[in-house]
């Protein structure tokens, strides 16, 4: 066979196991725990896609071509098909910092400097280790804060400087994790603040788990009274890319606070070096139609193999 011919053959192949790949994930993720994992790195499909699409250049006809323009539309398209961003506002009410403080990591002296530097009003914890909870406690910032119970919490912590009104556990079942509830007294009415952190999906029993979670959550959000702001943060172990973030925000009617950007890598892994710029946005914030957004960022390095999420709101009820 030609030279030629053998690179076409070789390239039709690729595009057809490419695009095959690509069908199953997009319409599959919602049955295959595979699939939906695939989505954790959705945007980095788009190095292979281009790829393949600059060798398809180097093959006669144009088959290949549209083949390979096809499957780069494939992996983008979706990347642009995002939940609703809230409204944006300039008049801060409210500053809400998310972060995993990842259970392996004892010193709490690197989130205590990120929370001395940005100050929030409210702080939500996941993986949170009792000396890391009692050194929050220690600073005397937050007067208010979650039971203290971890366990019963799922490793989750709240710390406010408003006052909480009430606060109960959300979950499918009592055997697995549950999301926290709390009611906060603002001085312009009441704000209900979910603290998020499903199981991570490393296996089909967790990843099921974690859409009982989501199902859970979007419920008690949907219960909520007509006009109270709502706000849900935390690890929520799930990519925007994730079919069972697409229905959570669909059940809702939550708006997808997230940067300019779009959303960018929060969780990473400290055996590559650390680097931030590659890993899976999974840290999220979603808010109420009433409530605005005046910034979103990613804080800085802690100690964690998360970063900090930051957000400003404005909150009206």
């Amino acid at each position: 066979m030609h030279r030629t011919g053998i690179l076409k053959t070789i390239v039709v192949a690729i595009e057809v196991i490419e695009i095959a790949g690509l069908l199953i994930v997009l319409f599959g993720g919602a049955l295959l725990w595979p699939a939906d994992l695939i989505t954790f790195f959705w945007p980095y499909l788009l190095l292979p896609a281009a790829a393949i699409l600059v060798l398809a250049l180097f093959v006669p006809g144009w088959q290949a071509k549209v083949a390979a323009m096809a499957g780069v539309l494939l992996v983008a398209v979706p990347m642009m098909q995002l939940p609703e961003a809230p409204a944006l506002s300039t008049h801060r009410s409210l500053r809400l910092i998310a972060a995993n403080l990842y259970i392996e990591n004892p010193d709490p002296s690197g989130f205590l400097a990120v929370l001395s530097e940005t100050r929030p009003d409210v702080v939500v914890t996941e993986e949170t280790r009792a000396n890391v909870a009692e050194a929050i406690r220690a600073t005397k910032e937050f007067p208010y804060e979650s039971s203290s119970d971890l366990r019963a919490a799922n490793d989750i912590k709240v710390f406010s400087r408003f006052p909480i009104a009430s606060e109960q556990l959300v979950g499918a079942s009592a055997a697995e994790r549950h999301a926290i509830r709390l009611e906060l007294k603002l001085p312009g009415g009441p704000l209900v603040v979910y603290a998020v952190h499903p199981a991570t999906p490393r296996s089909p029993p967790e990843w099921r788990a974690r859409n009982r979670y989501l199902s859970a959550l979007a419920t008690s959000i949907d219960s909520t009274p007509a006009g109270i702001p709502v706000v849900a943060a935390g690890d929520w172990n799930t990519p925007p890319w994730s079919d069972y973030f697409a229905g959570f925000f669909g059940q809702t009617g939550l708006r997808y606070a997230r940067s300019d950007w779009g959303p960018l890598p929060t969780r990473f892994s400290l055996r590559m070096g650390g680097i931030t710029s590659f890993g899976s946005p999974i840290d999220h914030v979603a808010v109420s139609s009433n409530v605005k957004l005046v910034h979103w960022q990613r804080g800085p390095k802690f100690g964690s193999n998360h970063l900090p999420v930051l957000v400003d709101l404005e909150i009206s009820g």
